[in-house]
Protein backbone atom coordinates (compact mmCIF):
# COMPACT_ATOMS: atom_id res chain seq x y z
CA UNK A 1 0.00 0.00 0.00
CA UNK A 2 3.12 2.34 0.54
CA UNK A 3 4.15 2.34 -2.72
CA UNK A 4 0.73 2.44 -4.56
CA UNK A 5 -0.01 5.72 -2.00
CA UNK A 6 3.27 7.28 -2.71
CA UNK A 7 2.90 6.87 -6.91
CA UNK A 8 -0.72 8.34 -6.92
CA UNK A 9 0.50 11.69 -4.62
CA UNK A 10 3.14 11.74 -7.47
CA UNK A 11 1.36 11.28 -10.85
CA UNK A 12 -1.57 13.53 -9.36
CA UNK A 13 0.26 16.24 -8.23
CA UNK A 14 3.74 16.18 -10.84
CA UNK A 15 0.82 17.45 -13.70
CA UNK A 16 -1.29 19.76 -11.26
CA UNK A 17 -1.56 23.77 -12.54
CA UNK A 18 -2.29 25.82 -9.80
CA UNK A 19 -4.56 27.76 -11.77
CA UNK A 20 -7.00 24.97 -11.81
CA UNK A 21 -8.81 22.83 -9.05
CA UNK A 22 -7.37 19.94 -8.16
CA UNK A 23 -8.08 16.79 -5.87
CA UNK A 24 -5.77 14.03 -4.43
CA UNK A 25 -7.81 10.91 -2.92
CA UNK A 26 -6.11 8.91 -0.45
CA UNK A 27 -7.53 5.39 0.99
CA UNK A 28 -6.25 3.05 3.79
CA UNK A 29 -7.16 0.69 6.85
CA UNK A 30 -4.49 1.73 9.40
CA UNK A 31 -2.07 4.15 10.25
CA UNK A 32 1.74 3.41 10.56
CA UNK A 33 5.16 4.79 9.74
CA UNK A 34 4.55 4.76 5.41
CA UNK A 35 1.12 5.80 5.74
CA UNK A 36 1.82 8.69 7.74
CA UNK A 37 5.19 9.71 5.66
CA UNK A 38 2.68 9.37 2.81
CA UNK A 39 0.00 11.23 3.87
CA UNK A 40 3.05 14.10 4.79
CA UNK A 41 4.29 14.17 1.34
CA UNK A 42 1.21 14.91 -0.07
CA UNK A 43 0.38 17.94 2.54
CA UNK A 44 4.21 19.22 1.70
CA UNK A 45 3.43 18.90 -2.12
CA UNK A 46 0.12 20.48 -2.00
CA UNK A 47 1.31 23.49 0.31
CA UNK A 48 4.51 24.02 -1.40
CA UNK A 49 2.84 24.81 -4.80
CA UNK A 50 1.37 27.24 -3.41
CA UNK A 51 3.84 28.74 -1.09
CA UNK A 52 2.26 27.75 1.82
CA UNK A 53 4.86 25.34 3.36
CA UNK A 54 5.22 27.53 7.14
CA UNK A 55 1.08 25.26 8.18
CA UNK A 56 2.75 21.65 7.01
CA UNK A 57 3.78 20.75 10.30
CA UNK A 58 0.21 21.92 12.01
CA UNK A 59 -1.85 20.43 8.92
CA UNK A 60 0.15 17.29 9.41
CA UNK A 61 -0.74 16.62 12.70
CA UNK A 62 -3.73 17.66 12.32
CA UNK A 63 -4.58 15.36 9.84
CA UNK A 64 -2.71 12.06 11.44
CA UNK A 65 -4.58 12.71 14.24
CA UNK A 66 -8.28 12.56 12.41
CA UNK A 67 -6.72 9.49 10.14
CA UNK A 68 -6.06 7.47 13.68
CA UNK A 69 -9.32 8.16 14.91
CA UNK A 70 -11.11 6.88 11.64
CA UNK A 71 -9.50 3.99 11.93
CA UNK A 72 -9.61 3.41 15.31
CA UNK A 73 -13.45 4.07 15.23
CA UNK A 74 -13.71 1.42 12.32
CA UNK A 75 -11.69 -0.75 14.71
CA UNK A 76 -13.98 -0.58 17.23
CA UNK A 77 -16.97 -1.50 14.80
CA UNK A 78 -15.10 -5.12 14.61
CA UNK A 79 -14.60 -5.05 17.80
CA UNK A 80 -18.41 -4.61 18.47
CA UNK A 81 -19.29 -7.24 15.86
CA UNK A 82 -16.89 -9.99 16.77
CA UNK A 83 -18.17 -9.73 20.63
CA UNK A 84 -21.83 -9.53 18.76
CA UNK A 85 -23.19 -6.34 20.69
CA UNK A 86 -25.35 -3.68 18.96
CA UNK A 87 -23.30 -0.82 19.39
CA UNK A 88 -26.51 1.65 18.80
CA UNK A 89 -28.10 -0.05 21.92
CA UNK A 90 -26.71 2.44 25.05
CA UNK A 91 -26.61 -0.35 27.02
CA UNK A 92 -24.72 -2.89 25.00
CA UNK A 93 -22.61 0.62 23.90
CA UNK A 94 -21.76 0.97 27.64
CA UNK A 95 -20.42 -2.64 28.35
CA UNK A 96 -18.85 -3.05 24.45
CA UNK A 97 -16.48 0.25 24.87
CA UNK A 98 -15.49 -0.97 28.21
CA UNK A 99 -14.70 -4.55 26.93
CA UNK A 100 -12.61 -2.49 24.16
CA UNK A 101 -10.71 -0.52 26.68
CA UNK A 102 -9.84 -3.63 28.33
CA UNK A 103 -8.72 -6.03 25.80
CA UNK A 104 -7.69 -4.00 22.91
CA UNK A 105 -3.96 -4.34 22.68
CA UNK A 106 -1.32 -3.38 19.59
CA UNK A 107 -1.13 -6.88 18.94
CA UNK A 108 -5.30 -6.31 18.13
CA UNK A 109 -4.93 -3.22 16.29
CA UNK A 110 -2.94 -4.93 13.58
CA UNK A 111 -5.56 -7.89 13.78
CA UNK A 112 -8.35 -5.56 12.98
CA UNK A 113 -6.42 -3.35 10.85
CA UNK A 114 -6.35 -6.77 7.99
CA UNK A 115 -9.78 -7.51 9.19
CA UNK A 116 -10.68 -3.87 8.01
CA UNK A 117 -9.38 -4.32 4.49
CA UNK A 118 -10.97 -7.65 4.17
CA UNK A 119 -14.32 -6.29 4.59
CA UNK A 120 -13.72 -2.49 3.31
CA UNK A 121 -13.84 -0.36 6.56
CA UNK A 122 -11.93 2.32 5.12
CA UNK A 123 -10.44 5.60 5.66
CA UNK A 124 -10.15 8.07 2.97
CA UNK A 125 -8.05 11.36 3.06
CA UNK A 126 -9.26 14.03 0.33
CA UNK A 127 -7.48 16.91 -0.60
CA UNK A 128 -9.38 19.42 -2.50
CA UNK A 129 -7.27 22.68 -3.38
CA UNK A 130 -7.21 25.80 -5.71
CA UNK A 131 -5.80 29.39 -5.02
CA UNK A 132 -8.29 29.98 -2.57
CA UNK A 133 -8.06 27.57 0.18
CA UNK A 134 -6.77 23.25 0.84
CA UNK A 135 -9.67 21.64 2.30
CA UNK A 136 -9.12 18.08 4.12
CA UNK A 137 -11.77 15.92 4.49
CA UNK A 138 -11.29 12.24 6.62
CA UNK A 139 -14.06 10.13 6.10
CA UNK A 140 -14.86 6.67 7.67
CA UNK A 141 -17.00 3.98 6.63
CA UNK A 142 -18.94 3.88 9.71
CA UNK A 143 -22.09 6.41 10.98
CA UNK A 144 -21.14 8.21 14.73
CA UNK A 145 -23.61 6.22 16.96
CA UNK A 146 -25.51 8.77 19.78
CA UNK A 147 -23.02 8.78 22.42
CA UNK A 148 -19.87 9.41 20.02
CA UNK A 149 -21.43 12.60 18.63
CA UNK A 150 -22.93 13.46 21.97
CA UNK A 151 -18.99 13.40 23.34
CA UNK A 152 -17.64 15.13 19.99
CA UNK A 153 -19.41 17.79 19.99
CA UNK A 154 -19.00 18.51 23.92
CA UNK A 155 -15.17 17.97 23.80
CA UNK A 156 -15.40 20.57 20.69
CA UNK A 157 -17.08 23.17 22.88
CA UNK A 158 -15.01 22.58 26.22
CA UNK A 159 -11.77 22.28 23.86
CA UNK A 160 -12.36 26.30 23.11
CA UNK A 161 -11.44 27.94 26.26
CA UNK A 162 -8.02 26.60 26.55
CA UNK A 163 -5.29 28.47 24.54
CA UNK A 164 -2.31 25.67 24.98
CA UNK A 165 -2.64 21.84 25.55
CA UNK A 166 -1.25 22.09 29.13
CA UNK A 167 -4.06 24.22 30.46
CA UNK A 168 -6.13 21.17 29.11
CA UNK A 169 -3.63 18.73 31.11
CA UNK A 170 -3.77 20.76 34.21
CA UNK A 171 -7.53 20.91 34.37
CA UNK A 172 -8.63 17.75 36.26
CA UNK A 173 -11.88 17.74 34.63
CA UNK A 174 -10.06 16.38 31.89
CA UNK A 175 -7.43 13.94 33.23
CA UNK A 176 -9.63 11.00 32.48
CA UNK A 177 -9.56 11.73 28.59
CA UNK A 178 -6.22 12.11 28.62
CA UNK A 179 -5.22 9.36 26.49
CA UNK A 180 -8.50 8.94 24.62
CA UNK A 181 -10.34 10.97 21.45
CA UNK A 182 -10.61 14.05 23.92
CA UNK A 183 -7.15 14.99 23.75
CA UNK A 184 -6.95 14.87 19.79
CA UNK A 185 -10.25 16.89 19.89
CA UNK A 186 -8.73 19.75 22.22
CA UNK A 187 -5.33 19.32 20.24
CA UNK A 188 -6.54 20.21 17.14
CA UNK A 189 -8.39 22.99 18.05
CA UNK A 190 -5.88 24.36 20.21
CA UNK A 191 -3.74 23.93 17.33
CA UNK A 192 -6.34 26.08 14.99
CA UNK A 193 -6.20 28.73 17.36
CA UNK A 194 -2.84 28.69 17.62
CA UNK A 195 -2.26 29.44 13.70
CA UNK A 196 -5.25 32.09 14.10
CA UNK A 197 -7.15 30.03 11.93
CA UNK A 198 -10.60 30.16 13.06
CA UNK A 199 -12.14 26.72 14.76
CA UNK A 200 -15.60 27.37 12.68
CA UNK A 201 -13.57 25.67 9.56
CA UNK A 202 -13.32 22.57 11.01
CA UNK A 203 -16.48 20.62 10.98
CA UNK A 204 -17.72 16.98 11.88
CA UNK A 205 -20.51 15.66 9.72
CA UNK A 206 -22.34 12.86 10.65
CA UNK A 207 -23.82 10.94 7.66
CA UNK A 208 -26.04 6.96 7.24
CA UNK A 209 -23.06 5.59 6.40
CA UNK A 210 -20.08 7.87 6.61
CA UNK A 211 -18.62 10.17 9.12
CA UNK A 212 -17.11 12.64 7.43
CA UNK A 213 -14.14 16.31 9.23
CA UNK A 214 -13.49 18.56 7.19
CA UNK A 215 -11.05 20.98 8.05
CA UNK A 216 -10.61 24.33 5.22
CA UNK A 217 -7.43 25.86 5.15
CA UNK A 218 -8.13 29.51 3.56
CA UNK A 219 -4.82 30.76 1.66
CA UNK A 220 -7.33 34.06 0.79
CA UNK A 221 -8.39 37.00 3.45
CA UNK A 222 -11.65 36.70 0.78
CA UNK A 223 -12.26 32.92 1.39
CA UNK A 224 -15.72 32.40 1.72
CA UNK A 225 -16.36 29.20 4.12
CA UNK A 226 -18.19 26.29 2.55
CA UNK A 227 -20.71 26.47 5.43
CA UNK A 228 -21.71 29.63 4.73
CA UNK A 229 -21.48 29.43 0.87
CA UNK A 230 -24.12 27.05 1.41
CA UNK A 231 -26.08 29.12 3.18
CA UNK A 232 -26.13 32.00 0.65
CA UNK A 233 -27.06 29.23 -1.85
Amino acid sequence: MGQEMFDTIRKTLETYNVEQDGELILQTYHIDAVVGKNIEFAICSILKKFNKEETVDMLYTITRELVLNGCKANQKRLFFEEQGLDIHNLESYQEGLQKYKDQFSRESAAKYALQARQKDYHVKIIFRFNRECLTVEIRNKVSLVMQEEKAIRSMLTKAEKYNDLAEFYLDEENQSNAEGAGLGIAMITILLKEHKISTELLRFIAGKEYTTVRLELPFSENYVPIRKRNKIT
